[in-house]
């Protein structure tokens, strides 16, 4: 197992979550009267993150449908409804949260805070996401690099993404549906394909922005163009 620090006990209050990344999986961390859980941080039911919901004792529910999970096992508390969270082991040493993944152990002074990881190819920065174990073939679940919140998905065993947002009312897609390679807008159900973001049907009629994905051992990473803002 390798040790890797989540943050500081101090960055997250009593009856509060929030999302930290390490290794390229991204968890929901929560501080339940001062004892700490870790999950993954996509709903099993359409990939809403987890911390957006309220959290109340060892429930977490997500804002999107109102589902809920017991943080401390994973179980959904609607038995035979949700697929169970993945549960990560975390502890305290001093003052920082930490959590233990398997993995080639690393020794104690190699522990790091955890950030993404950028790879410049040309004028193309990879960012580390998620762990290909995030999702099951044809889920969507959201992330955000830099500014632009992402759609990521697994079909057929492979990874792609695209902007996260129907083109047509702005609706988050990762709320939606894969069918066959395409994902359907949860609102008024147009339909884009996944790997070449092209809107398939009415009312969307502009196409999906997609960005290039790659694996680097069981870590995806998404490319996108730096701000030049920044």
């Amino acid at each position: 197992m390798t040790k890797h620090v989540l943050c500081e006990i101090s960055e997250i209050a009593p009856g509060n979550c929030k999302t930290v990344m390490v290794e390229g999986t991204r968890f929901a961390l929560y501080n339940v009267g001062g004892e700490f859980f870790a999950t993954q941080n996509h709903c099993t039911h359409k990939g809403a993150q987890l911390v957006k919901g309220e959290l109340q004792g060892t429930t977490i529910q997500c804002s999107q449908h109102g589902w809920k999970f017991d943080i401390k096992t994973g179980e959904c508390l609607a038995p035979g409804h949700g697929r169970k969270l993945r549960i990560y082991p975390v502890s305290i040493e001093q003052s920082s949260v930490v959590v233990e993944l398997e993995g080639t152990e690393k020794p104690q002074s190699e522990v790091k805070h955890s950030k993404s990881v950028d790879v410049p190819t040309g004028k193309i920065q990879f960012h580390a996401v998620a762990n290909i174990n995030d999702l099951d073939d044809d889920e969507v679940i959201a992330v955000v690099v830099g500014k632009e919140e992402i759609a990521l998905y697994r079909v057929d065993g492979r990874f792609y993404a695209t902007h996260g947002l129907c083109t047509h009312e702005y609706v988050s897609l990762c709320d939606g549906f894969v069918e066959q390679g395409e994902i359907e807008c949860p609102l008024h159900g147009a339909c884009f394909d996944i790997k070449t973001g092209k809107a398939m049907s009415l009312p969307a009629e502009i196409d999906l922005k997609v960005f290039p994905v790659k694996l680097e051992g069981d870590t995806i990473h998404i490319g996108i163009e730096p701000d030049p803002a920044s």
